[in-house]
């Protein structure tokens, strides 16, 4: 349904952002379960809004649409169980409050499958049975004023990053945006800086809270060249989202050793509109840092020129795993090889046939660290729990080919920093799992930078790396005691080869017979048991292990002695 815009209805969006600055900060368009049942898409989704100006505003005369169906939204009337604390039948939404858009089936549902909503927030619905006409992953949503068929006045309006809101002279659209993931909601990275971006949670909701206000300020920055090309120059954009409680701030920029060499302290007082300053930022690998002050907090954000300036391959592929499971998802792991901090905004992966955005704000990969790049950030996590390293999930995710596939890592200026190729056939017995990079001096396309494993280390050094260079056997215990009392009860076997060898390891007797092969090696260390077939234990006495190395026309092996006592 193309919805109608009058010239004079922009006017007054651009007064009522300025007298109560009213915006979308959450939207759950995706919730878990599905979408025509309860709970799930039919009685879950949300739109929460919230107030940063100095006035009251009223919720009267208020629609909603997603470009689709319009929705009037209405006070929600009866108490919600579980939801006693939330603020009912209001007719306005106070200076530094926020309202909830909530489906009008939410509270035919067992609370144990609510969302959790803060104390306090204002909860509304529409009339009609579901929030637009569904929400979905191809639209975004605007709050109005007007009619069902009518829109005299926006009053806020939440796309995702790469997504259009056309306001033209005749008519008003919204293009398709990026697929949610299930239960996870969309908040904005920016808000105050044009044009807002709208990105998925990695913490599931936080319905009845803006989490980007610190001690009452919303505090966003950007970073763009000079025109004369010699230096950066930094945005700041500050907000007093509550200007009756918010107390005076100042901000100040500058390196780790000097806090005012780039702004002397700028004091801000609590208005109703944004406060904006700019400064210019020297192309060089200084730290530097913007922060809000205030006499509670000091929040900090990073600057970092790189987003500008990259020196070539300084990120490179490290690791890959491309064969999907139950348990974990498709994920890239990069690998920052060089002394200075990287910005990944607007960077992206592509392969033959299709691209990619990484990030679409500041994305900083520090010196010497690992960034996870996958499909499903929660599913990653679950997978890898113990893990430290950041890991960005990707709306539009390029599928990885199994048996094998061609990566480029792409800089906003369009150049390759990285590449990489794999062929399952350039390994024996392919696992249909990960590739560790074991050599960052070759090309990513030689077979040679590449080992297989099995036991993926993502967000830590390869595991593979460090000791697929000279050929080398070590066991140990010795002797190894199998008799099952915790001490050693396991012969381990640690090898190292070239990336480009095959191997493989005997155990035989005293006597030279064999008792034991290990012929699928793809892994350092291998541990025998003492067991040379189900229920049969090797006889005591000594043992030889014997590794055999292929590399090419050349072989050659390694032989060690050992013991076995039962």
């Amino acid at each position: 349904m193309t919805r109608r815009v009058a010239a004079a209805g922009i006017a007054a969006l651009l007064f009522i952002r300025a007298q109560a600055f009213i915006a979308i900060t959450e939207i759950l368009r995706n919730p878990t379960g599905n979408e025509t049942q309860k709970p799930g898409g039919a009685s879950h989704e949300f739109i929460e809004f919230c107030n940063f100006g100095a006035l009251s505003f009223a919720l009267d005369g208020l629609y909603l649409t997603d470009g689709s169906d319009s929705d009037s939204v209405v006070a929600r009337q009866t108490p919600i169980a579980g939801h006693e604390t939330c603020i009912y039948n209001s007719t306005s939404l106070p200076p530094g409050r926020c309202a909830l858009i909530l489906d009008r089936d939410y509270s035919s549902t067992a609370p144990a499958h609510n969302h959790p909503i803060d104390s306090g927030a204002i909860l509304l619905t529409v009339t009609n049975a579901t929030l637009g006409s569904g929400l979905t992953n191809s639209r975004g949503v605007v709050l109005y004023r007007g009619t069902g068929s009518r829109i005299d006045t926006i009053i806020a309006a939440a796309v995702d990053a790469g997504q259009e809101l056309s306001l033209s002279a005749g008519a008003f659209t919204l293009s398709p945006s990026s697929q949610s993931h299930e239960g996870h909601s969309l908040i904005p990275a920016r808000l105050l800086l044009a044009p807002p971006h709208y990105h998925h949670t990695q913490h599931k909701t936080s319905a009845g809270h803006f989490e980007h206000i610190h001690d009452g300020w919303i505090f966003e920055t950007d970073l763009t060249e000079s025109q004369d090309r010699s230096a950066a120059v930094c945005s700041v954009v500050a907000l007093a989202a509550h200007v009756s409680t918010a107390g005076a701030a100042s901000i100040y920029a500058g390196d780790s050793v000097n806090a005012n060499t780039l702004l002397s302290p700028v004091q801000l007082q609590p208005q109703a509109s944004p406060i904006r300053t700019s400064f210019r930022v020297p192309f060089d690998t200084t730290h530097y840092r913007i922060c809000i002050e205030t006499p509670a907090i000091s929040f900090c954000r990073d600057i970092n020129t790189s987003v500008f300036q990259v020196p070539a391959g300084i990120i490179r592929f490290s690791e890959i795993f491309p064969a999907k499971t139950e348990m974990a998802p498709e994920w890239i792991e990069v690998y920052n090889t060089g002394s200075i901090d990287v910005d990944l905004q607007d960077w992206r992966l592509a392969d033959r046939r299709d691209t990619a955005s990484i990030a679409s704000t500041s994305l900083i990969v520090p010196a010497n660290a690992y960034h996870l790049i996958t499909r499903d950030a929660h599913l990653f996590l679950s997978a890898y729990p113990d893990l430290t390293a950041v890991t960005t999930e990707l709306d539009d995710w390029i599928t990885l080919n199994d048996y094998g596939d061609t990566l480029y890592l792409v800089d906003k200026f369009g150049a390759v920093q990285d590449s990489l190729s794999y062929e399952s056939d350039w390994f024996e017995d392919w696992l249909n799992g990960g590739l560790e990079r074991i050599d960052f001096a070759l090309s990513g396309f030689n077979r040679k930078a590449w080992a297989q494993t099995d036991s993926a280390t993502p967000g830590t050094d390869n595991a593979l790396a460090s000791w697929r260079n000279d050929a080398t056997l070590e066991i140990g215990p010795i002797p190894f005691t199998p008799d099952g009392d915790g001490r050693d009860d396991l012969l381990r076997i640690t090898l190292s080869y070239p990336s480009d060898a095959k191997v493989e390891v005997s155990i035989l007797g005293f006597n030279g017979k064999e008792l034991i092969r290990f012929d699928r090696i793809t892994r350092r260390s291998i541990r025998w048991t003492g067991y040379i077939a189900k229920n049969v234990k090797a006889a005591p006495g000594p043992i030889f292990v014997i590794a055999t190395f292929k590399q090419g026309s050349r072989e050659w092996l390694i032989r060690k002695k050992g013991v076995v006592w039962w």
